[in-house]
């Protein structure tokens, strides 16, 4: 495992114990506990966190842009899984009562 400035409290483990990731400086990581090898899940401007395994172990699921992410620790490939947006749609003036009957 790299030297990192991180607690150890900050891992989150797979079902087995045999894998983890975690969040720094605004990306995601992956870890193998049993060859102790890591890699970098995302490496962007955007700040990602709370990862977490989903589909039995298979994936890690994160938050980018308040979007939902996996990445596939197979394939390496990142899909998205919600597509929120901000509206621009103003809201509805609120009327009292005299000029609603006028």
């Amino acid at each position: 495992m790299q030297q990192k400035n991180f607690s150890e409290d900050a891992l989150i483990y797979n079902t087995y114990r045999s894998a983890y990731t975690y969040a720094l400086d605004g990306d995601i990581y992956f870890g193998d506990v049993k060859t102790k090898k890591e890699k970098s899940v995302t490496q962007t401007i955007d700040v990602e966190n709370n990862p977490v395994f989903i589909m039995n172990n298979s994936m890690i699921a994160f938050v980018r842009n308040q979007n939902v992410y996996a990445w596939d620790i197979v394939s390496g490939t990142t899909i998205q899984l919600t597509n929120f947006q901000k509206g621009t749609a103003t809201p509805k003036e609120i009327l009292n009562a005299q000029e609603r009957y006028l």
